[in-house]
């Protein structure tokens, strides 16, 4: 009698969780709509791809620089624009690779854009991994003083 109630509710609480997860918007069109990304390499683009998984089908993930392009000599074309003008989420590499992406999102129309700028992170890592080396060799620096000073220590 246990074994048959633990089996209905666990059957309860999976439909519960799987009622739950559908979507409150009943119009088609809003069903359908889906995210828009553009990426501008490949890595940032295979990264969001593995991310999405099994969802990568509801979501317009677009590269901007197929694999013959220079990063550092293109220049995007009107359509290229547009993609990133009307995108959810535009991510990019950022810093002189990409400086046309500063011009570009000058004139987006989706206000309610997300910007991911790669470069921002790995400046603020190298910021702080430069800190902590000057952090570590300031103490080195104090420990030979302490030990010159007293000799023995």
């Amino acid at each position: 009698m246990k074994k048959i109630i633990s089996i209905f509710l666990a059957l309860f609480i999976i439909t519960g969780i799987l009622a739950g997860c559908r979507s409150g918007e009943s119009s088609g069109a809003a069903r359908d709509k889906k995210l828009k990304i553009v990426a501008t390499i490949f890595p940032e683009y295979d990264w969001v791809k593995q991310i999405l998984g099994d969802k990568a089908q509801d979501v317009e993930l677009t590269i901007l620089l197929d694999s013959s392009a220079d990063l550092h000599s293109f220049q995007p074309t009107v359509d290229d624009i547009i993609k990133i003008s009307t995108c959810d989420l535009f991510i990019y590499v950022g810093g002189e690779s990409d400086r046309w992406a500063e011009d570009a999102l000058k004139e987006v129309v989706n206000k309610d854009m997300t910007v991911l700028n790669c470069s921002t992170f790995s400046a603020t890592a190298s910021r702080k991994r430069k800190r902590l080396r000057a952090c570590r060799e300031k103490k080195r620096k104090k420990s030979r003083n302490l030990t010159s000073m007293f000799g023995c220590l």
